[in-house]
């Protein structure tokens, strides 16, 4: 549950976590910007030793957060790498036929001045324009482009 106070006159000796008769604290930072000056102030709340111990263990998680990060890490790469080097080059030898540019990926977009492709096919761009004539926005590098030989 969140809790706002006002101001606070002093605090008990009640563990803040279970309830029971607190022994220790735990100073938590806290602080404001009002303006272009930062305002600190440091709150000590009231624990029991169990609850403080439980308390600052689950606080100290960055370890377990840069683990996660670092496995993550590592599987993206093994991954990369077995497309990069294993998969890529296979689809390369033995998928691509004649003719074939053997881009990636197509860019497309969509956006209020139309539709955007980004291939490496002069083909396919001919046989958009055709299908459209009056809708291709010819630049000189679209031009250049599609004067480009059929390969």
């Amino acid at each position: 549950m969140k809790v706002r106070f006002v101001a606070l006159k002093g605090m008990p000796p009640v563990c803040c976590c279970c309830g029971a008769e607190a022994d220790t604290a735990i100073d938590y930072p806290g602080y404001y910007v009002q303006g272009n000056k930062r305002h600190s102030n440091n709150m000590k709340l009231p624990y029991c030793r169990p609850c403080r111990a439980h308390a600052e263990y689950m606080q100290s998680n960055w370890f377990f957060i840069l683990l996660v990060f670092l496995t993550l890490g590592l599987f993206y790469l093994v991954v990369v790498a077995i497309n990069k080097f294993v998969k890529e080059p296979k689809a390369r030898r033995e998928m691509a036929h004649p003719g074939c540019t053997r881009m990636k990926k197509v860019f497309y977009t969509y956006s209020a001045e139309g539709h955007t492709f980004e291939v490496e096919c002069p083909a396919f761009v001919r046989a958009v324009a055709e299908a459209n004539p009056d809708c291709l926005h010819r630049t000189p590098e679209v031009e250049a482009f599609l004067n480009q030989p059929a390969r």
